[in-house]
């Protein structure tokens, strides 16, 4: 899994710009079809949030992660908050 390094570079630079990890608060589960759903939270560090939306699949073996993304704008990753 080569994501896995780059996760984890991530999570490191994140932790330099936002301070120590606190928590997460789950926003929302949709689902898209019978083995498909997103799951957004927001995790919540000492100086700020960071929003996480992952795609996961039901395979054979039960649910997998199939995609994510992170971003500390809540635009990008919950655009539909942000139409009128």
């Amino acid at each position: 899994m080569e994501w896995v390094p780059n996760a984890f570079r991530v999570g490191q630079q994140v932790d330099e710009f936002y301070g120590k990890y606190l928590n997460y608060e789950l926003i929302d589960v949709k689902e898209i079809s019978e083995t498909s759903k997103v799951v957004i939270i927001s995790m919540n560090y000492e100086l700020g949030p960071v929003y996480a939306k992952f795609l996961t699949y039901k395979a054979k073996a039960g649910w997998i992660l199939v995609s994510f993304d992170f971003n500390t704008k809540p635009e990008i990753i919950l655009p539909a908050l942000f139409i009128n």
